[in-house]
């Protein structure tokens, strides 16, 4: 191979990731994009995100830019100076392809990139980034632009897939990539010894997407010595409380708030738990996109009951690893827990079911074998 060829070769493997979603911040988007890029080759990869006080880049194995994205605060569009720092940094580390990790404004700069500079582009989508620019007729007009002369379009759930709309050409271009786990990240767990009877376990922002007031219901609806174990917080978190208060449940109801977000604080909430469930429903387009924290409580078996219409559909296979109910529905819901209730063999079959099923199916491996896949 002469040095042309190499150099070529060097360029070939160059991707530039855009995002706003990477560390020190916390959330779905920067844990996925902190796990792929740990993953993804050397030499290959350049980060470009916002510029943060507290963020220690050293641990991360390529190359990261630190600089605000919307750098304009007193101008409109906000991202304008990307429009002359794209095409440099394309130029100075060689990229030979842009990947978007989530649809925002600045994106319609890559058609641009791709007719001047043969610049291939492809976009991530995560659920919200994709409905947001739908809402309003100028930018739906350039997110369908930015969508058309993309190379792939990924989708982290089949749900999320479905905001790209059914244009055959763009149908063509989808793959899924979705979040994996790693059990080895989570510690074991002693058996559990607790005396606090059938417990459920939600872990969530308390935001109304999520479904908990749904829940509330039908617990109400139970009218069983039932604990319900909610960790997380949020704007809702006032309402649930007086719901809870209304519907004669607060005894049962504990509201943990927020923990740390790491393994060991979440493992302790998942021992206590017999079911996990995730009541999502959709809330002005936008619905549950995934689901990472099933992923979690495969690691532990716990059963798990999920809502239709979301990306938990992707995961859970219907009373074979899990059990989906409507969305919005608190007696399906009540009916889904008490029969794992009265059936606690095959509440552990489920949970052992779905072990395997994320175990197997739901890994970083195969999340990177769609990102990396050309």
């Amino acid at each position: 191979m002469g040095l042309f060829d190499e150099e070529m070769a060097q360029r070939q493997n160059k991707t530039l990731l855009i995002t706003a979603f990477f560390p020190p911040k916390l959330g779905g988007l920067e844990h996925f994009w902190s796990e792929v890029t740990r993953r993804w080759p050397e030499d290959s990869l350049i980060i470009w995100t916002d510029k943060e006080v507290d963020a220690n880049d050293d641990n991360i194995p390529h190359r990261v830019i630190r600089q605000k994205l919307f750098a304009w605060s007193w101008c409109k569009p906000s991202w304008l100076p990307m429009l002359w720092r794209l095409p440099r940094y394309i130029r100075r580390f060689e990229i030979h392809r842009i990947l978007f990790g989530h649809y925002a404004q600045y994106a319609i700069l890559a058609p641009l990139m791709r007719l001047c500079l043969g610049i291939r582009y492809d976009i991530m989508s995560h659920g919200i980034d994709a409905v947001l620019p739908q809402q309003n007729p100028v930018h739906a007009f350039f997110y369908r632009l930015t969508l058309r002369f993309a190379d792939t379009l990924y989708a982290n759930s089949n749900q999320t897939a479905k905001h790209f709309g059914t244009d055959p050409k763009l149908q063509k271009k989808i793959r899924i990539a979705h979040p994996g786990i790693d059990f080895a990240d989570f510690p074991e767990l002693p058996q559990r010894t607790s005396t606090e009877g059938f417990t459920v376990l939600t872990i969530s922002r308390l935001v109304a997407m999520k479904g908990i007031d749904v829940m509330l219901h039908a617990l109400a609806l139970l009218k069983a010595p039932v604990r319900y174990i909610v960790v997380g917080d949020g704007p809702e978190m006032g309402a649930l409380k007086q719901l809870a208060n209304t519907l004669g449940i607060l005894e049962q109801v504990h509201f943990i708030g927020a923990i740390p977000d790491n393994a060991e604080e979440k493992a302790k909430w998942y021992a206590q738990a017999d079911v996990f469930v995730l009541p999502s429903r959709p809330v002005r387009g936008h619905a549950e996109s995934f689901g990472i924290v099933l992923l979690e409580a495969a690691r532990y078996r716990l059963p798990v009951i999920a809502t239709r219409q979301s990306g938990a559909e992707d995961i859970v296979l219907p009373a074979q690893s899990g059990l989906l109910v409507d969305p919005g529905n608190p007696e399906e819901l009540a009916r889904a827990i008490k029969e794992l209730m009265g059936d606690q063999t095959w509440a552990q079959q489920l949970g052992e079911k779905h072990y395997t099923r994320v175990q197997t199916e739901f890994t970083w491996k195969r999340t990177m074998e769609e990102l990396l896949h050309e």
